[in-house]
Parts: structure tokens; C-alpha cells; sequence
């Protein structure tokens, strides 16, 4: 969904730090040698995913930040668009609201994980259980 700029001002501080999640996502791959245009491509979708493209693969990952889709969850989904039928898996990394941090924080980690280096973690384990062609990161 595209926001208005009457929308994007109403927003809580909840729903800006979840679509401040997909921004720390691209800056946490791309630091890390992972993700962009020479490695894994990526687009930001209107509607506040991420969508990362494994090209050799052809497949995909699709990132819904807290709150895009799912309130209590940054849902991953897996698509091979190879072949029929479809392969597709869905991952969801629970998370909560810390309001003493402004922050999304994800359960299992909650007293001192990030919740961009969780999500990371998962889709490098996608990734590699699927198969796909993940570039190691930079040391």
C-alpha cells in the first residue's frame, strides 16, 4: 500500500520503526557484503516488504516487517519460482514491542537480540537449507 503523505504523518512509533526495520535490513546485508545489485538484488515494495532475489536460484525472498501483514511477527517467505508447482515456505520470527527501547525486539532474543541481525540469521538459514546461492559475508 503506498501511503499519502496525510498517512505517513499519522503513523505511530510503532509502524515507523517497522518500516525502519526493512531500512536496517538493506544497511545490515549490504555492510555485510550480502545484498545489492552485483550480490543479491533487492527492491523495496510499496507496500513496506523487501523482496531479496536469489537470481541464480530464481527465487526469492520476501521480508514483511512488524505490522506490514502480521503485528506480532516479521514473516519471511521463501518462493522458488522454478518448475511447477511453486516451492514456497513461510517463516515468522515472533516479536514484540519494547517501548522502553522504541523498538521492535524479537522474543527469543528480547533482552539483548536486534531484531535485523535475527532476521538476517533466518534468511541466510533459508537460504542455505534451500540450497540457494548465498554469498558468504565480508570479513
Amino acid at each position: 500500500m503506498i501511503r499519502t503523505r496525510e498517512e505517513i504523518q499519522t503513523l505511530t512509533i510503532e509502524e515507523t520503526q517497522a518500516l525502519a526495520v526493512r531500512e536496517r535490513l538493506i544497511e545490515y546485508g549490504s555492510r555485510r557484503g550480502q545484498l545489492g545489485a552485483a550480490v543479491l538484488p533487492f527492491t523495496r515494495e510499496p507496500d513496506g516488504n523487501l523482496l531479496i532475489f536469489f537470481p541464480q536460484d530464481r527465487a526469492r525472498i520476501r521480508v514483511q516487517p512488524p505490522g506490514i501483514g502480521a503485528a506480532s511477527g516479521v514473516v519471511l517467505t521463501a518462493v522458488v519460482v522454478v518448475g511447477r508447482p511453486v516451492q514456497m515456505e513461510i517463516s515468522t520470527i515472533p516479536v514484540r514491542w519494547d517501548a522502553s527501547r522504541g523498538d521492535w525486539v524479537p522474543y527469543a532474543a528480547a533482552a539483548t537480540g536486534d531484531v535485523v541481525a535475527v532476521v538476517w540469521e533466518k534468511i541466510e538459514t533459508l537460504a542455505t537449507r534451500s540450497g540457494w546461492s548465498m554469498p558468504p559475508p565480508r570479513t
